[in-house]
C-alpha cells in the first residue's frame, strides 16, 4: 500500500461496525438481507440496519417504461413499447437476476407469440399485454400497457449485382454527349 491507503481501508472496514440510518423514500421499497437466509421487506420510512451482518437493496417502486429494438416479423417490421412496474418486490428480487432483461425478453417473446399480421396495432398490443402480463404477474412484475409504437412492410431491393449504374459523359464545358 502506498501512502496513506491503509487508513482509508482502516476507516472502510471501522465504518462498518456502525449502525447506518437510511431513508426510505415513497417510490421505493428495502430489502434488508439477514442472517440465515431471512430477507425481510421495509416500505417508506426510516431504517436502521447494520453492514456488518445486514445488505440493503433498494427496489424502485416507479412505473417504467421500456422500447423494445425493431423486430422482424415476416414482411413486417414491428416496434413495441412496454410499461410495467414491481409490485412485490421481494418475490422479484428473489426469483429474477435482471427484471429489465427479462420483461425484455419475455416481451418479445410474447410479441412472437401473438403475432398475426391480420390484427390491427391496437389488437395486436391488447395480446401482447395479456400474455405478458400472465406470464410475469406470478414473479411479483406488473405489465401496466403494451403499445405498437411503429409497424410497417418491408420490401426488399434489388441485388447490387443486377443493378447498373449508368455512366454519363460530358464535355469540358459540362454538356452532355
Amino acid at each position: 500500500m502506498s501512502g496513506f491507503a491503509w487508513l482509508n481501508e482502516l476507516m472502510t472496514w471501522l465504518a462498518k461496525w456502525v449502525p447506518r440510518l437510511v431513508l426510505v423514500t415513497s417510490r421505493h421499497h428495502a430489502l434488508v438481507f439477514r442472517p440465515r437466509d431471512v430477507v425481510t421487506e421495509h416500505g417508506p420510512g426510516l431504517l436502521v440496519y447494520w453492514p456488518v451482518i445486514h445488505q440493503l437493496q433498494l427496489v424502485s417502486m416507479q412505473l417504467r417504461t421500456m422500447k423494445l429494438s425493431s423486430q422482424l416479423k415476416r414482411q413486417e417490421v414491428v416496434e413495441v413499447i412496454v410499461s410495467w412496474s414491481i409490485v412485490v418486490p421481494k418475490t422479484a428480487l428473489l426469483s429474477l437476476n435482471d427484471i429489465g432483461a427479462t420483461v425484455e425478453n419475455w416481451a418479445a417473446a410474447a410479441l412472437e407469440s401473438v403475432y398475426d399480421e391480420c390484427l390491427a396495432s391496437d389488437e395486436l398490443a391488447s395480446k401482447a399485454c395479456a400474455s405478458l402480463e400472465a406470464r410475469l404477474l406470478p414473479y411479483g412484475v406488473q405489465v401496466h400497457a403494451v403499445f405498437v409504437g411503429q409497424r410497417g412492410s418491408v420490401f426488399s431491393l434489388k441485388n447490387l449485382n443486377d443493378w447498373a449504374p449508368r455512366h454519363e459523359q460530358t464535355d469540358l464545358a459540362g454538356a452532355l454527349q
